[in-house]
């Protein structure tokens, strides 16, 4: 995947069933390990994935199982630069930018 920033997210996972927290990698923003939480802003001028500018945006997130270690997909939503929310993906948006998926849901 390369350079890459992480978000935390506590799911079931759809393969095993179990509880547990994801660690979400996601490309969008300075890209260089960044870790974020939700309701933080990201970080720009750096290894720049996306515009900063972008009112709505979707971003394609992948984690490993911990337990089953099946991939799994998630839908990061970034609303004005803010990381607003994050769920399992549910096939409402399709991600196909090559290395970089995101959707921009408002410019």
């Amino acid at each position: 995947m390369g350079a890459f920033n992480t978000i935390y997210k506590i799911e079931i996972c759809k393969k095993c069933n179990n509880k547990v927290e994801f660690e979400v990698q996601f490309k969008y923003g300075d890209v260089w390990q960044n870790h974020y939480e939700l309701g933080n802003s990201l970080i720009w001028g750096g290894n720049d994935i996306g515009k900063k500018d972008y009112k709505k945006v979707v971003v394609e997130g992948v984690a490993d199982c911990p337990n089953c270690h099946e991939e799994i997909l998630f839908t990061i939503y970034i609303n004005n630069n803010i990381i607003s929310r994050i769920e399992l993906f549910n096939d409402e948006y399709y991600f196909d930018n090559g290395d970089a998926d995101f959707v921009i849901l408002e410019e």
